[in-house]
């Protein structure tokens, strides 16, 4: 399915410029069965609480009645980072693939609106600025990533980027990659007022580029277990950063 090509259908004229996340606290927990209006939820293996909560967010947005909202899809996904497919130039994201959802709602004259979510949060994407926030799809499920998916860093750039822009993974080259040895746990990037773990980490720094672009997007990462994919943080997407909110540093050593 192309989201973004749904999306320009379901942009009011009065869009706001920030996220409004709200809190899903019960997503994914395995009910099924029917809305409170008597429709058979589509995600019959998705929470009725999210979708519930989706529909009374699109129902207050619209000025309307929930039973004029309906489910028309809602598709588990795997986003690239923690941010759900909306990035900020001035935010950042967890770096680490998300298991989330791509919902689409109807109101009552068949207008849609585009929803992402994850286990505990959604958007309304429908409703945001895009001259501001950039929106990107789920990872897809080709090309399978080696080793658990974040195994060749490489990969990952390509996959987090592809993310980003929106763009397809084979439209992103990464243009250069070498392994270094960080000072310290910030990884070479360092944020006011931040501590970092005072012990050399092995790592990685790269470029990527895409089509059309003279833009170079830099990463800085640090190696991972093969066999597992990260909870957490594992790579600085250093191109998405405020330049104001940190500083760059260089590695004790490159290659070996």
């Amino acid at each position: 399915m192309n989201y973004r090509r749904l999306l320009g259908g379901g942009i009011l004229g009065a869009a706001v410029a920030a996220i409004t996340v709200i809190s899903a606290v019960a997503a994914f927990d395995g009910n099924t069965g029917t809305g409170e209006d008597g429709r058979v939820d589509p995600g019959a293996d998705d929470s009725q609480a999210v979708q519930r909560d989706m529909r009374r967010d699109l129902a207050r947005r619209l000025g309307v009645d929930v039973e004029s909202v309906s489910i028309q899809s809602f598709d588990t996904v795997t986003w690239p980072d923690g941010c759900m497919g909306v990035h900020y130039a001035y935010a950042t994201c967890l770096a680490a693939l998300t298991d989330g959802f791509v919902a689409i709602l109807a109101d009552g004259e068949g207008q849609t609106y585009v929803y992402h979510g994850s286990r505990l949060d959604f958007v309304a994407v429908s409703f945001l600025d895009t001259d501001e926030a950039m929106i990107g799809e789920p990872v897809s499920d080709e090309p399978e990533g080696p080793g658990g998916r974040v195994a060749d860093p490489r990969w990952a750039v390509q996959q987090h980027l592809a993310g980003a822009l929106g763009i397809a993974f084979e439209d992103v080259a990464v243009e250069s990659f070498e392994a270094v040895q960080w000072p310290d746990g910030c990884r070479g990037v360092y944020f006011h007022d931040t501590l970092c773990t005072l012990a050399a980490v092995d790592g990685w720094r790269a470029t990527a580029t895409v089509p059309g672009s003279d833009r170079v997007y830099l990463y800085h990462g640090q190696s991972v277990d093969a066999e597992l994919v990260p909870e957490g943080d594992y790579f600085t997407a250093v191109w998405e950063l405020d330049p104001a909110g940190y500083r760059l540093g260089e590695p004790l050593m490159v290659g070996g």
